[in-house]
């Protein structure tokens, strides 16, 4: 079995570094995780304790990113963001 046939058979995919990786290995993660996204793989990749690096690429406060996911097509989504206090 090759690689494709052994992706093509799940559906779930967590994409793990070791534990301080370099922002390479973190880079090359993420490209993964896009491109096995981009197959419709539901591909899952730990954001904490990201470099200040790959935050700052990324855009996102404090390395926390959340993902919604609706089970019926939808032609529109609203979302409101509220101050803390």
């Amino acid at each position: 079995m090759d690689i494709k046939e052994a992706i093509n058979g799940i559906e779930n995919i967590g994409i793990l570094t070791k534990k301080n990786a370099n922002i390479d290995a973190i880079g090359a993660s993420l490209a993964l995780f896009f491109a096995l996204r981009s197959m419709g793989k539901k591909t899952y990749f730990p954001s904490n304790n990201l470099p200040d690096e790959i935050i700052k690429f990324t855009n996102k406060k404090n390395g926390k990113q959340f993902q919604v996911t609706f089970s019926e097509e939808i032609s529109e989504v609203y979302y409101e963001k509220k101050d803390k206090g």
